[in-house]
């Protein structure tokens, strides 16, 4: 055994947004995290651009965003959203439902620097090559520049993606459905060619991105084809060809700087947990993501598990709190699974694919079905509500009127913790006796944004009680224990 050894610590597999995310959530509950990453640094070039509206609401509630706008300017909004190529009408839902132009990179950079700053160590050139886990914990065997070592932990994750060598190690079953697709990214000095955004043809989608003035983002992907073996480097008579099954046209396609190919099968774990080794983002459930909802997705696991491990490692966590975690993530994983292989049945060129595109163009003239299209994998409600009640769902990050002026918020949640909004404009005091070490109280006037006098909001930001009145109510206090425990003596 290693000097490395932490019996009461989480490891991380994966230095993606989801694995700094989640260990940035643990380092905020005062949990120590260690993240293992096989890549030597955060890759300047990104494969996403573009994040969804709620992934700006989670790194709002834990003001990560405001560093990014220090740091690349104010992201700009994209109110443009696709699936399978159809152009969805946001006119309604542009102000919640939006995109950001926000690379991939920049939100790794911030995440891991605010992690390492509480304490995350991220162990990068290390890779995970064995794993064992008994009641206690889990014990990882690591490789690394110096050798092996082992790393004593109380839980794992796996964050490591579609390849995930976790899901592998610790016997994870998986279900893989759906033809499979193919794609690639280059970033190139030099390109003559077809042009169009996302452009749908024949032989698939292609896009091309950018201006001779810096460079060229060109993107392909092609469905029903394999992909070359990984160990085979990517070259550019590969882009040129796949560019050319797509369109029709051949490219002159010079100075690569950087390429990349993608792609896959869809893959669903049958389950997000195995003991104490559990699965998070890309790893639990990788599914075809032109939209650019993927993040999105992997974030709110990353959010929904961290605070959960955390109580659990301190001792505090109520009965079942953990197995909640793949009850409220994975109808979500396998729904962003179920919508991109529709979108995939969509772009197939045949004859019933072909009139079934434009039958669907035809239902998108109806806002309903855009407004579904755009929520459904994003806008995650929980099973504890029910009916269009307020319960399960993201509390709306609106500015809160408090003695001590507005407040947006996501800033009531910047600790991780629970949280109790006062909503009755001071008629009431909350009563959160014994579990003020987990849960603050915050008291400001009625927002009509929130139809209730007081909610309790988990560290998540999603709602677990909403009542009339904060201290008179019977449910709060059973929510209080069945979210956070059972209250100090």
């Amino acid at each position: 055994m290693s000097d490395s050894v932490v019996s009461d610590s989480v490891v991380i597999v994966g230095a993606g947004p989801v694995g700094l995310m989640l260990a940035h959530e643990l380092a905020l509950a005062g949990v120590r995290a260690v993240v293992i990453e096989r890549s030597p640094e955060i890759d300047d070039r990104t494969v996403s651009g573009l994040i969804h509206a709620r992934s700006v609401e989670l790194l709002e509630q834990r003001g990560l965003m405001e560093p990014l706008r220090r740091e690349h300017g104010e992201p700009l909004v994209w109110d443009r959203l696709h699936f399978a190529s159809f152009w969805l009408d946001m006119s309604e839902l542009a102000e919640t439902d939006h995109s950001v132009v926000l690379l991939q990179n920049h939100i790794q950079r911030v995440l891991s620097d605010h992690a390492a700053a509480r304490g995350v160590r991220i162990l990068r050139r290390h890779e995970l090559i064995g794993l064992s886990q008994d009641e206690e914990g889990v014990t990882a065997r690591v490789r690394s520049p110096l050798g092996e070592e082992e790393i004593r932990c109380r839980y794992l994750v796996g964050c490591d993606g579609e390849d995930s060598a976790v899901r592998e190690l610790a016997g994870f079953a998986v279900t893989r459905s759906g033809p499979s697709w193919y794609g690639l990214l280059a970033d190139v000095g030099s390109y003559a060619g077809p042009v169009g955004a996302g452009s749908f043809h024949e032989g698939g989608m292609f896009g091309q991105f950018g201006d001779a003035s810096t460079m060229f983002r060109l993107m392909t992907i092609e469905i029903g084809v394999e992909a070359p073996p990984p160990d085979r480097p990517v070259t550019l008579d590969e882009v040129r060809a796949s560019i050319e099954r797509i369109t029709g046209e051949r490219p002159t396609v010079e100075e690569p700087l950087w390429l990349r190919r993608h792609g896959n099968v869809t893959i669903l774990a049958d389950h997000y947990r195995n003991g104490r080794v559990f699965l998070a983002g890309d790893a639990a459930h990788f599914q075809f993501h032109p939209a650019g909802h993927a993040v999105t997705i992997g974030l709110q696991d990353a959010v929904n598990l961290g605070w959960k491990l955390a109580a659990d490692v301190q001792d505090r966590a109520p009965a079942g709190l953990l197995d909640t975690y793949e009850a409220e993530r994975r109808p979500y994983g396998r729904r962003a699974c179920v919508y991109g292989r529709a979108q995939m049945a969509l772009l197939d060129t045949a004859d019933g694919p072909s009139a079934l595109r434009e039958v669907f163009g035809e239902l998108l003239d109806h806002e309903v079905v855009n407004r579904h299209l755009v929520r459904a994998a994003t806008d995650a409600r929980h099973p504890a509500g029910g009916g269009d009640g307020l319960l399960g769902r993201r509390v709306p990050l609106v500015r809160l009127g408090t003695a001590g002026g507005e407040v947006p918020v996501a800033d009531t949640l910047h600790a991780a913790r629970g949280v109790l909004l006062d909503l009755s404009g001071g008629a009431e005091p909350p009563d959160v006796t014994g579990w003020k070490d987990r849960v603050d109280v915050v008291a400001a006037e009625p927002a009509p944004e929130i139809p209730a006098s007081a909610v309790l909001v988990r560290p998540d930001g999603h709602i677990a009680w909403a009542g009339e009145t904060a201290a008179a109510a019977g449910g709060l206090r059973p929510a209080l224990a069945a979210w956070f425990g059972e209250p100090a003596e």
